[in-house]
């Protein structure tokens, strides 16, 4: 998927009150967490899209990992980015 359609599959996936697995890696990163607040969407249009990646032990490990889904990662700035799941 390209940047634009992750971020539409997140918004449309927060809007119907559903969360995104979410890890945040690198400087500044808190390891994995569901999000569910709709400016999430907003968030990752600021950010570098790196495109498809190899999860992260983070999401790999969380219990609401499915291996079915593809992992994406963003990159912010100073070392810090984030990864995230999306069908």
């Amino acid at each position: 998927m390209t940047k634009e359609q992750v971020i539409s599959f997140v918004k449309s996936e927060l809007e119907c009150g559903n969360s995104i697995l979410v890890a945040t890696l690198g400087n500044g990163g808190a390891g994995e967490d569901m999000v569910r607040n709709i400016d999430f969407a907003e968030f990752l249009e600021s950010l570098d899209f790196a495109g498809e990646v190899e999860p992260a032990d983070d999401i790999a490990h969380s219990k609401c990992y499915d291996p079915k889904w593809r992992t994406y990662q963003f990159n912010g700035g100073n070392g810090f980015y984030l990864q995230l799941q999306a069908e």
